[in-house]
């Protein structure tokens, strides 16, 4: 991976207005890999006192768009299908996502 698509991603993602609305941070970038997480906090619960389904979707599509765009070229998604079982507690965060694109 080219280090200047690495850093400007990682520079794009500390600047990001929605990612600092989530607390989503950039762990790892390689080509078409990233490694996000995401402090869990109480106002991101659903009705049942779970982690809502919109909170997760943010963690799963910042990795995305990190690692498709890894590549050094704009990328986009067509069709987005995934299956994810999390179990989290609240203050804690969220970090077993990892997106290969």
């Amino acid at each position: 991976m080219d280090d200047k698509v690495r850093e400007a991603i990682f520079r794009q993602v500390e600047r990001e207005p929605f990612a600092e609305k989530f607390g989503l941070r950039l762990i790892d970038l390689e080509s078409g890999y990233s490694k996000v997480e995401m402090d869990f906090t109480p106002d991101m619960e659903n009705i049942f006192g779970m982690a809502h389904g919109g909170a997760l979707f943010a963690l799963m599509d910042e990795a995305f768009e990190t690692a498709s765009n890894s590549h050094g070229n704009h990328g986009r998604c067509l069709e987005y299908e995934h299956q994810l079982f999390i179990f989290s507690l609240c203050g804690r965060e969220i970090k077993p996502l990892r997106q290969k694109s």
